[in-house]
């Protein structure tokens, strides 16, 4: 869920495959040289193994819209941001995710 920064309010769903358990939060730096080995070892909460998920859940229709993240980047806000370095290394992992599963 995207939440207004401003007065907390839930704004829309999140686009984002996780199963709300947010896995790019578990990566570490190491974790970056085998991604495979790393959607291996991180739990959805249903018991599936995410390669399985994405089979499952990935239609055809769902390339195109998929298509226009390729080039995806968070422009930082002036008074809400995470440091400069955890934008660095998740951007690293969502371009090895993204090779991985194809995109």
């Amino acid at each position: 869920m995207l939440v207004d920064n401003n007065n907390n309010a839930f704004a829309t769903p999140a686009p984002i495959f996780d199963n709300g358990l947010a896995f790019l939060g578990q990566i570490e730096q190491g974790d970056l040289d085998n991604i495979p080995a790393l959607f291996e070892n991180v739990d959805s909460g249903l018991d599936i193994d995410f390669q399985i998920q994405l089979e499952l859940a990935t239609q055809p229709r769902h390339i195109a819209m998929l298509e226009k993240l390729k080039g995806f980047t968070f422009t930082r806000h002036t008074t809400h941001n995470l440091p400069q370095d955890w934008f660095q290394n998740r951007f690293k992992v969502g371009k090895r995710c993204r090779a991985f599963v194809g995109f």
